[in-house]
Order: C-alpha cells, then structure tokens, then sequence
C-alpha cells in the first residue's frame, strides 16, 4: 500500500490531472494524498534515515535554505507558501529514498517516472496537431516566430517541458541497448516522443539539454579510452560553442534587459546579500527579467549556502551514480543508472541558459540517484560509508569557488 501511495503522488506531481480534468480541478489531491502516505510511512517499519547518502546531505540543505532564504523578507505570506511548496518537495524525496529499498522498486518506479513524462511529452505533440488536453494553449514567440507548445503545472512554459522530457531520452537509449523485446519496444516508442515533443517546443536550451544528455551517455557508456576521450573532448568544444552563440545574441539586445544583464543583477545580489541570498522566488522582485541561470538564480536568491548546496547536490547525484557503473556487482542497473547520470550531464549545461534550480523533475532524479545508491550500500562488498561524506566538503566548495570565479569573470569580459 506504501509503495503504491507512492506512485499516486509521483503521479499527481507529474501529471497533475487536478489542473486540467473536469470534477477533479481545484480539488486538493496533492494534499490529501501527501497526507495519507506520509501517515502511512510513518507507521510503517521502512528505515526512516534521512542522510545517507552525500546527496541526501546537500538536497536537504538546498531544500532547507529555499525555506530560509525567505525569513529576512519578513513576508509572511512569502514564508508560508515556500515552505508549504517545499514541503511537497522535501516529502516526495523522502518518500522515494526511504520506500523505493529494492532493485525492483527501483527498476519499477523508474519505468513510472518515465512513463509518466512520456505521457507529458505525448499531451504536448497532441496539443501541437490541436487535441490540447491540457486546455493551456500554444504559446507564440515572436522572438522565434514560431509556435511552441507547452504543458500543465510545472511543464506550463516550453523551456520547462523540453528540459523535463530529455530525462526520457537517455534512458529509452539505455533500453534499447540492453533491455528485452518488449522493453525495446516500449523504449523506441518513448524515445520518438520525447524527441519530437522537444522539437515542438522550439526550445534552444532543450536541444541543448538533448544533445549534452546524449553526449554524457556515449562517454559512460563506451569502455574504449580513445572514444571516451573524444566524447569528453566533443562535449566540451560543444558547451563553449553553445555558450559562445547564445551569449552573442545577448550582448546586442537591443533593449539592455539580456540575460547577461539578469546575470550581472545577480551577482550585484549575491554581493549585497551574500549568507542567503535575497529569498527563494525573489529575484524578479530586483530585475524585470528572470536569471535564465540555474547557477545564478541559486547564488541570488539563496546566497553561497545555496549556491554550494545546488552544486553539492548536483555534484554528487552524478559522482555517487558513477561509482556504481565501477561495480560488476551492479552491471544490471546499467541502463538505469546510466539514464540518471545522462540527465544530469545535460541538466547541468543546460542549467547555464535555464533556471530550473528548484525543479521537481531535477529534485525527484536526485532522490532516484539516492535511492539506487542506497540499495547498493546494503551489499557488503559496498559497505555503508561508499556514498556519503561530511556536509563541509573540498570538492564542493572548490566547484563553487570556480563558478564564482567563472561567473565574475564571464562578465568582466562581456558586460
């Protein structure tokens, strides 16, 4: 029943029916559902352990500055819905790290999840030929002069669906490389939409997302050194060529109010609010433009704490994953773990021209990361201590000192 209470909230928070479905909008599914799992869950016998993993560690810090950030506002409103939201967030981590304790859980909510985006990505291309399911409509931009469409909830804009739906790229690769019939199948059925959904969004930052996804998968994927090296050397040529053509268009704005010109706002933030930032969901209240940065929206509104703490869970999500691609023991949840790692490679370049920092989609494959993590931990030839570490850590804070370093420099040169 745990389990499957699980998978009824991960549905809600995806799919979201209660935004779009006559008799069930405006009900308080969510609610009502995150309420029963977590009495559920807390009279059950699961092992309750909240930091065991280095991702743990640094997802709950970022989850716990997002509430934070918010106090020195002294908006109380402000206050009480970040923490209500981030609730949510916090619960449905918890919820899969502690309830998802076996390879079959693992495999089976992994499936869910990309299922469950499939069906995103599928309402979208529906929407495209004018079966708009959702009811939200296409959005225009005129900056492209296209059409883009667009999904429900936290998919209501064509950036956010694109970024979201390449998690079901790397993966549906992944089984069709290794799965059974049914599952490749399955996996080419999937892959096909995702990739057009994300076509249909027009979305640059989401072909971006796709491309280094795919890319980060070939790199783990082939076990000859000289291709890995080339992979390695195609996505880096890749990213500056990619930062090069987006950041041109910026500098001849014509209206001053680029992204360059958010980033720079940023940074004047960061500096005059340095501890936590100006509050989580604030930065609109010092420009008139979004971040469009992952990195800079972290170091504005939640400060270096949260700046390292963003880095800290990305970070580790990817490094604790990659350790099990290192296991033989592990060699079956390739595809899987592959999947997850794939995602975050192209999260984090596209993180660069996008702010999902507080994404659900980002924050629940963290959680997957943690869990196969933890499941690994169990076997004695891995042992307790292989997946975490000290919340203070070098490498966390030598990544974050480089993109503040990178951050101020970048606009030496070009603001």
């Amino acid at each position: 029943m745990l389990y499957s209470g699980l998978i009824l909230f991960v549905f809600l928070m995806i799919i979201r029916p209660q935004d779009f479905v006559y008799g069930l909008m405006g009900q308080p599914l969510v609610f009502v559902t995150m309420g029963l799992v977590l009495v559920a869950w807390l009279l059950s016998g699961v092992e309750k352990a909240p930091f065991k993993t280095a991702q743990d560690k640094y997802c709950f810090m970022l989850m716990t500055l997002m509430v934070i950030s918010t106090v020195p506002t002294l908006w109380t409103e402000l206050v009480v819905t970040t923490f209500s939201d981030t609730s949510k967030l916090v619960l449905i981590y918890l919820f899969i790290v502690t309830i998802v304790d076996t390879e079959e859980r693992f495999r089976s909510i992994t499936w869910i999840i990309m299922l469950l985006m499939t069906a995103v990505a599928g309402m979208g291309v529906l929407q495209y030929y004018g079966y708009d399911i959702v009811g939200t409509g296409m959005q225009f931009a005129a900056d492209k002069g296209i059409w883009q469409i667009r999904g429900v909830g936290n998919f209501d804009n064509p950036n956010d669906l694109a970024y979201s739906v390449v998690l079901v790229v790397p993966f549906s690769v992944g089984m069709l490389l290794r799965g059974g019939g049914l599952q490749k199948a399955a996996s080419l059925v999937m892959l096909a939409i995702a990739v057009y959904c994300i076509v249909l969004t027009g979305s640059r930052g989401g072909q971006l997302a796709l491309v280094f996804s795919l890319t980060a998968f070939l790199y783990f994927w082939v076990t000859n050194p000289r291709l890995k090296k080339m992979t390695a050397y195609i996505g880096l040529v890749g990213v500056l060529a990619a930062f090069s053509v987006q950041t041109s268009d910026y500098r001849n704005d014509e209206s001053s109010m680029g992204r360059v010109e958010a980033w720079d706002r940023g940074m004047e933030l960061l500096t005059s609010h340095p501890l936590l930032g100006v509050g989580k969901g604030q930065f609109r209240e010092y420009h008139k433009r979004d971040t469009h940065n992952s990195y800079v929206r972290a170091g504005s509104e939640l400060g270096i704490l949260g700046l390292y703490a963003f880095l800290g869970t990305l970070f580790y999500s990817v490094f604790n994953a990659a350790a099990l691609l290192k296991s033989e023991e592990f060699e079956r949840l390739k595809p899987y773990v592959l999947g997850i790692i794939s995602f975050f490679g192209g999260f984090a370049v596209a993180s660069i021209f996008s702010t999902r920092t507080y994404d659900i989609v980002f924050l629940t494959v963290v959680a997957l990361s943690s869990a196969v993590c933890r499941i690994a931990s169990r076997d004695p030839r891995i042992g307790d201590g292989r997946f975490t570490c000290d919340l203070w850590n070098r490498r966390v804070a030598g990544l974050t000192v480089g993109a503040l370093f990178i951050w101020k420099l970048f606009l030496i040169q070009v603001w």
